[in-house]
């Protein structure tokens, strides 16, 4: 496992890619269960249990479905399980700190902007490193990895607008 998260820290800092993780259906499962995970308690500061739990079963539908279209389009199948594997592997690291800091705003009201600075801070580089590997999945120039990275996470902004708090 910890060359795995060394793999992650890689890819985060645009070292390396989907390429270099395993295409292991197993492991994909285990790491898209926990970006599941992630994503409910991330969710669940803002929504009840079941509601929250609801929109992250949605947004893991909506990254398989955006990235299985792409590699589609692409003519980069293949690539489907290393590209999951992938974007949910950054989406639960940035996920847990991104969970902290809403908590945390929650909580201390007075340093909520600086927090949700943070946060802005933290989904901006979700979306570059996002964009690193689409970039690398599809074999295309960074700026087209940007253009899907850019559309998914406004697709991913569209849906949680959709169950936000009513």
């Amino acid at each position: 496992m910890g060359s795995l998260g060394g793999l992650y820290g890689d890819i985060l800092l645009g070292r390396r890619g989907p390429r270099d993780l395993p295409s292991a259906p197993g492991w994909l499962l285990c790491v898209g269960s926990t970006y599941l995970a992630v994503g409910a308690l991330q969710a669940s500061v803002a929504l009840d249990p079941r509601r929250a739990l609801f929109l992250s079963l949605a947004d893991v539908g909506l990254t398989g479905v955006v990235f299985a279209l792409a590699l589609a389009v692409r003519g980069r199948r293949q690539r489907f399980v290393q590209t999951l594997h992938a974007v949910f592997g950054v989406g639960v690291i940035v996920g847990l700190p991104m969970t902290v800091l809403g908590v945390a705003a929650v909580i201390w009201r007075s340093l909520a902007l600086p927090l949700e600075g943070l946060m802005v801070a933290l989904e901006a580089w979700a979306i570059l490193v996002v964009a690193w590997i689409a970039r690398d999945a599809l074999d295309v120039p960074l700026f087209n990895g940007l253009a899907v990275s850019t559309t998914y996470f406004a697709l991913e902004f569209l849906l949680v607008a959709g169950f936000g708090p009513h």
